[in-house]
């Protein structure tokens, strides 16, 4: 996007890791126009302006595209984004693993465009190799063979009902990235790790639709350090049912850039390190955050 952006005579620039009021002010000193970001940070930023005292006049933004993580699609994610910009918002869908997916565009908003110059997609019945009839709900399957280093054939990343984990890390470091979990069903953990130390869980969508049953989406082991749970989607739909949104059982962790709906969220470091958990700029819907222990930062 930065490239294609900079070739048509754009300047672009990337924040960086800096305080929201910093950014702020490069928002407002060099009048930008166009804001690239997670919905949370877009709202983090808009909340950060109304603490400073600094109006929408103060800026010049008039498009907003959302990436990295669900919100911009949303209509209720959409409205809080617009309510104090004022500025146009669109979606962009896309994979690390793939890169850029689809996008909105301003006339049609609310349907992603596929980059269909770039992929082969297929619509097919879940856990099958049947295609869908024209217009029903299914399981997006991509082929991206234009990726000379990493070609993709027929990728498919949806993950079901599971009696234990869906997908579980049992030792570190390591990732997990980009799952889609649609639970319908009994399932245990949706994401979790066992013993092991420095792990991500990221852009996963964890879905518990109505019939579902699930104990707890994501998981970090007791006594384990240095976790990092970012741009997630949680989802729990009306008649399903789910006990813990996430239960951070070890210590030195950090949530963030998060969609939850519809659930709670549970910190009880049990090690009594008093080392810090970081819950910040997540997106709470009809959500909590319950501290039993721990050194929490929010």
């Amino acid at each position: 996007m930065r490239a294609g952006a900079s070739r048509v005579g754009c300047l672009c620039f990337a924040s960086g890791a800096v305080p929201l009021e910093e950014q702020l002010l490069y928002l407002r000193r060099l009048v930008c126009n166009v804001l690239v970001s997670k919905p949370s940070q877009v709202l983090s930023l808009a909340s950060a302006a109304e603490a400073l005292k600094m109006p929408q006049e103060d800026f010049r933004v008039r498009r907003i595209i959302t990436v990295g993580a669900r919100g911009g699609s949303d209509p209720a994610v959409r409205q809080h984004i617009g309510d104090f910009w004022r500025a146009e918002v669109s979606d962009r869908y896309g994979m690390t693993e793939a890169g850029s997916i689809a996008g909105e565009c301003l006339a049609h908003l609310g349907g992603l465009h596929l980059l269909d110059d770039e992929f082969i997609a297929e619509v097919l019945e879940p856990g099958s190799e049947t295609p869908v009839p024209e217009g029903a709900t299914g399981e997006l399957v991509l082929t991206n063979l234009g990726r000379i280093g990493s070609p993709l054939v027929r990728y498919r990343n949806v993950l079901g009902n599971a009696n234990s984990d869906s997908v579980e890390i049992l030792t570190g470091p390591g990732i997990i990235r980009g799952n889609l979990v649609e639970i319908t069903g009994r399932t245990h953990v949706g994401i979790g790790s066992d013993q092991g130390d420095s792990i991500i869980m990221a852009h996963h969508i964890i879905h518990v639709k109505r019939g579902g049953d699930m104990d707890i989406r994501f998981r970090s082991w007791a006594n384990s350090q240095r976790h990092v749970i970012a741009d997630n989607v949680i989802q729990v739909d009306v008649g399903g049912k789910l006990g813990l949104a996430m239960d951070v059982r070890g210590f030195a962790a950090t949530v963030t850039g998060n969609y939850f709906e519809n659930v709670t969220l549970v910190v009880d470091d049990k090690t009594g390190t008093h080392k810090p958990i970081i819950i910040r700029d997540n997106v709470m819907e009809n959500s909590v955050v319950e501290h039993k222990r721990g050194n929490l930062k929010i």
